[in-house]
């Protein structure tokens, strides 16, 4: 959904998820935290030692 379809939204983006695939001339104002499709997968990839879930 686009964020435009809200009113009276006041909430600031904080996460800039897979940066390095975005199209060139798409960017965001501020600062936010950014992270490219590696950093995301490696975040979510199993441990060496196994799920303990």
């Amino acid at each position: 959904m686009a964020a435009g379809l809200f009113e009276d939204i006041d909430h600031p983006l904080k996460l800039e998820l897979y940066i390095d695939k975005k199209p060139k001339g798409y960017a965001f104002a501020g600062e936010r935290q950014q992270m490219t499709k590696a950093e995301v997968e490696a975040m979510y990839a199993p441990s060496e030692e196994g799920d303990s879930q």
